[in-house]
């Protein structure tokens, strides 16, 4: 039997020693999946086997953090989107995922991204039936302009004390013509 690199001898060394019931873990396996790791690193941290350790246990570590910053990042940019595309339509974003939500349509930010990029129509017949559930529900009244005759508790703001004083003059006033 032709050995080329003594190695190679001393990988087939150690596997006969397994055969024979001494257990010994095959450490070339094990330092060429580190350096397989870190073929692309620059220097020593390629080279060197403890230095490379350290450096791929790293490169590991910001791969899983990476991996969750990523679903962050898309889903900001999906709602970046579509509030973009929603105010061409003068419609909010919270309101409108509210509306969406408690419709019982279950379309997510991803989706939603999509079709207001590539199917517009769409996305303005969903903004449409959103528009339409929103004045239905209620919530126009808490931000619909205030009828005349009614106080609110914006009137009793700095600027608006005086207006406020006057109306109540006049509804008393308005009161005893009445009688």
């Amino acid at each position: 039997m032709v050995f080329l690199s003594r190695q190679v001898y001393g990988r087939l060394h150690r596997l006969r020693k397994m055969h024979e019931g001494i257990t010994h873990p095959d450490r070339t396996n094990k330092k060429n999946f580190i350096f397989r790791m870190t073929w692309h690193f620059y220097g020593r941290r390629r080279n060197c086997y403890t230095i490379a350790i350290r450096a791929a246990q790293k490169m590991l570590q910001r791969a899983s953090k990476n991996r969750h910053q990523k679903k962050i990042n898309m889903k900001a940019l999906w709602v970046q989107r579509i509030t973009a595309a929603l105010q061409e339509h003068q419609f909010e974003y919270t309101p409108f995922m509210s509306v969406l939500s408690e419709a019982d349509v279950q379309l997510n930010r991803k989706v939603l991204h999509d079709i207001c990029i590539y199917e517009p129509r769409t996305f303005q017949s969903l903004v449409e039936f959103a528009k339409q559930r929103y004045n239905e529900m209620g919530l126009y009244d808490a931000v619909a302009p205030v009828p005349s005759g009614i106080m609110t508790r914006s009137m009793f703001e700095k600027g608006e004390k005086i207006k406020a004083k006057r109306e109540i003059k006049r509804q008393k006033l308005g009161q005893k013509i009445l009688k």
